[in-house]
């Protein structure tokens, strides 16, 4: 399957998913306000990045030893769900350590009962997370893409159905996350059935093999992941629920530009990691400059636009986030070049440079937030995010530039060729749906 065929059907899932998200947005958002949206904010946020710092790289090891055939599948898939046990058994209890820890500053006005259903979710974030990248591995994108708009189809009706109609608040939201997650872990387990019998069976050897092949892209994702999201728990030690919940309306919205780039640089990770070095040189830049082009255009859309679209969506009440969503918005679209940039420095093996460039942009990033988030509100943390990104964009840059010899206006300035693709493509497409 090809780079744009695989792309397209990945991004065609996050479409989907980004269409199933925002009519459920609109419903959350509307009934809960912002202050209770605050409170989601940060019951959604702990559990992902929880998980995305404590896997340790299982996932990017089972797709790529599941990809090359070095274990037995049944092998595999045995000691990933034994690693899967053990690690939530570890992740709740350093999820909850954390509440306990934070309780009067992060927590207080969260009751417990939210923070017991919200951490619930956290054993079948890992079961998903390591059943992606296996059926990537098997390069069963497909399926993959499938196993992702179930969990979202259940989620999202069952916010219809527990929010809108049964007016349950925000019990309701976490409770339709709980049941679309176990829905989905059971096709997730069924999706492993078809590949292997379902069996434990811990290897400390393969695990620590594990371990030590993704520990660098794991670290670089990780601390991505946490330049992310950092800037949440900030805002609710700073700020107020109500302000967490302006902020965090606005991020959502921005980052649906990272689809395109998140689409293709998943794929092009494969791509790449298969190709010789001189048709990467060629593929990846054409690539950079023109999701960076496209990026761009969606964002000065939105830029212009969110006046209207935000309280249109969401109420009157949510017009303190237009101001931080602009401001964030030249910084979302710069990190287009990171993440096709890192899925292409992945594929080559070359993950220290993500590590360290992810580590520069999260040092800046606290830097920033500590200093402007007192001074300024969320109005601070968005511009600390917009630096942070965009210093991040501009060293990986750099960095590719002078490892092949590629100028930087080939990664990032579109050219005549790259618009007449662009046009074709969207001809084709519009001739083939006629």
């Amino acid at each position: 399957m090809s780079l744009l065929k695989q792309s397209a059907s990945v991004f065609l899932t996050r479409i989907s998913m980004l269409v199933l998200g925002i009519v459920s947005s609109i419903v959350v958002n509307r009934l809960l306000g912002p202050t209770y949206r605050g409170m989601l904010e940060i019951l959604s946020t702990l559990p992902f990045l929880i998980v995305n710092l404590g896997s340790f790289g299982i996932g990017n090891a089972n797709l790529y030893f599941t990809g090359k055939k070095t274990y037995p599948i049944e092998k595999i898939v045995s000691n990933s769900l034994s690693v899967v046990l053990i690690l939530s058994g570890m992740l709740l209890a350093v999820a909850f350590a954390i509440v306990l820890i934070f309780r009067q500053s992060l927590f207080q006005s969260i009751p417990p009962l939210y923070i017991v259903i919200a951490f619930s979710i956290i054993p079948m974030l890992l079961l998903e997370k390591n059943v992606q990248y296996t059926l990537l591995g098997k390069q069963d994108i497909y399926r993959r893409n499938f196993l992702i708009l179930l969990q979202g189809l259940t989620n999202f009706f069952g916010i219809m159905c527990l929010v809108w109609l049964f007016d349950l608040g925000i019990v309701g939201v976490l409770i339709a996350s709980l049941l679309s997650y176990l829905i989905a872990s059971t096709m997730n387990l069924q999706s492993l059935a078809n590949l292997a019998s379902l069996s434990l069976s811990f290897d400390y050897k393969m695990t620590l093999r594990f371990i030590q092949f993704g520990l660098i892209p794991f670290l670089a994702l990780a601390i991505m992941n946490l330049n992310y999201r950092l800037d949440v728990f900030l805002i609710k030690y700073f700020l107020t629920d109500a302000e967490l919940g302006y902020y965090g309306v606005g991020v959502s919205l921005s980052e649906k530009i990272w689809m395109i780039p998140q689409s293709i640089g998943l794929v092009l990770f494969s791509v790449v990691s298969n190709s010789t070095e001189k048709k990467a040189n060629l593929v990846t830049p054409q690539v950079c400059r023109i999701v960076l082009f496209l990026s761009a255009a969606a964002g000065l859309i939105l830029y212009f636009f969110i006046p209207i679209l935000l309280p249109l969506m969401y109420g009157k009440a949510y017009n303190p986030a237009i101001v931080p969503f602009r401001m964030i918005l030249p910084g979302i679209v710069m990190m287009t070049v990171y993440l096709i940039l890192y899925g292409d420095l992945a594929g080559r093996g070359k993950n220290w440079y993500g590590l360290m460039v992810s580590g520069s942009g999260l040092i800046l990033n606290i830097a920033m937030n500590l200093a402007l988030i007192p001074l300024m509100g969320i109005k601070g943390a968005a511009l600390s995010s917009t630096i942070s990104y965009s210093s991040s964009a501009i060293l990986i840059a750099v960095i590719f530039s002078r490892k092949y010899s590629i100028p930087l206006t080939s990664l990032l300035v579109i050219t005549s060729s790259d618009v007449r693709i662009i046009r074709d493509r969207m001809v084709h497409g519009t001739r083939k749906n006629a």
